[in-house]
């Protein structure tokens, strides 16, 4: 496991967003791009901006000795419905509402009115946990939302073999190459079905999954999808990518009582994004986009409501050939899979930058043509080979260094 530096950020600050939509024509697939079961977990941003809010480290299963005070916003008036705490969507895991906050269901709020929630963090698992507090009308919709994080310590068992299960497929399902797939809190799955233009949600309850449609390209324009996130709200972030290069961006998908609200976090015509694949979100609600159609990997830094675009590496600099995948770890730490060059690159964040190393390639590990890659919380780093010989029918396998694809990098 490695070690985690984190510093604490004592109050959080939520401003509004206006939301914007986009409605995209559909392409057929021009290349089999396809995901990892998302071992990150990873808090960002939900319509509303928040400062990162950092526990740092807690032994696994021991509470946090000083509470987070998180401060919102009201931009409109509003009565308070409830407020929620949740750890990537999902309630009574590793946040909780310490109590004695000045927010109180029930009450009038004016324009411009704040109140705070104190919160407190007992992490179930060891690793980088991602989470965030919400205030929520009286019909379940968000008004405003703070992120929270922190880090679990303590050893971690890990049983082998894993016991392989079906969550959806052709015959039940009618996946169509499947992409990017992503978890929350609560074990749902989020796929990315490519042909089929939109992204899937296999809600998971007795050990049966229920498929609902998140965005598709009939109701949200959502075509070709690839790339798929959850961040630590439970909001769901697709890259989307139309007949031709100049529609592609990347979508939020923010939960709402009954539906999604779909916004863009950052496009063809405002960020020249040449192709969007894999996408990634950290705890302070950066985007990180791995653009293949420009051969570079973007950083989409959130502030005041915003986005600030950011180039990490590129061809020109970083000889980047055909970034189809990008992760991120607890500490910024981001990790491409630059499958021309048929390398994993690790990205390393300092206050100069980053600075970029090798974790694998085809001189040092035998490492074919990488198309995706995962981190997981304590740091282990997962690629995926199409033509490697040990990945049988596109599988990702976990195991032992039997083979480059089936090694766990720590």
């Amino acid at each position: 496991m490695i070690s985690i530096h984190c510093s604490i950020c004592s109050t959080v600050r939520v401003a509004a967003f206006p939301f914007t939509f986009r409605y995209l024509p559909k392409r057929k697939r021009l290349s089999a791009l396809w995901g990892l079961l998302a071992l990150i977990q990873c808090g960002a941003w939900v319509g509303v901006h928040a400062q990162e809010g950092n526990f740092g480290a807690v032994n696994v299963g021991t509470t946090s000795a000083t509470p987070i005070s998180v401060t919102l916003s009201f931009v409109e008036a509003e009565r308070l419905g409830s407020i929620a705490v949740v750890t990537q969507g999902a309630a009574g895991l590793d946040f909780a509402n310490a109590g004695s906050g000045t927010c109180k269901a029930g009450t009038e709020y004016i324009a411009g009115a704040t109140c705070t929630v104190n919160l407190s963090f007992t992490p179930k698992f060891a690793g980088t946990r991602y989470g965030a507090v919400a205030l929520l009308d009286g019909s379940g919709n968000r008004v405003a939302t703070g992120y929270l994080q922190g880090t679990g310590v303590g050893p971690q068992v890990t049983f082998f073999p894993a016991t392989q299960s079906l969550v959806a497929n052709f015959a039940a399902n009618g996946l169509n190459a499947p992409q990017g797939v992503a978890v929350d809190g609560s074990g749902n799955v989020y796929v990315a079905d490519a042909e089929n233009a939109r992204v899937l949600k296999e809600t998971l309850s007795a050990g049966v999954y229920s498929q609902s449609v998140v965005a598709n390209f009939a109701d949200n324009g959502v075509a070709e999808p690839k790339g798929v996130a959850v961040d630590g709200s439970g909001n769901v972030y697709l890259s989307s990518n139309p007949s031709n290069s100049t529609g592609s961006e990347v979508l939020k998908e923010t939960p709402t009582a009954d539906s999604y609200t779909q916004s863009v976090v950052a496009n063809a015509a405002n960020n020249g994004l040449g192709g969007a694949a894999g996408v990634a979100v950290d705890g302070s609600g950066n985007v990180y986009i791995a653009d293949i159609g420009s051969a570079r990997v973007l950083k989409e830094t959130l502030s005041a409501g915003s986005y600030t675009q950011s180039v990490i590496a590129d061809s020109i600099t970083n000889g980047l050939r055909f970034p189809q995948w990008v992760a991120v770890d607890g500490i910024g730490n981001v990790y491409v899979a630059d499958t021309g060059n048929s390398q994993v690159l690790k990205e390393t964040l300092s206050a100069e930058g980053y600075t970029q190393s090798v974790i694998a390639s085809t001189a040092i590990d035998d490492l074919q043509s990488p198309e995706g890659v995962a981190v997981d919380g304590s740091g282990n780093l997962y690629p995926s080979c199409a033509e490697n010989p040990a990945v049988q029918g596109g599988d990702v396998e976990r195991g032992e260094r039997s083979s480059p694809c089936a090694k766990i990098f720590s």
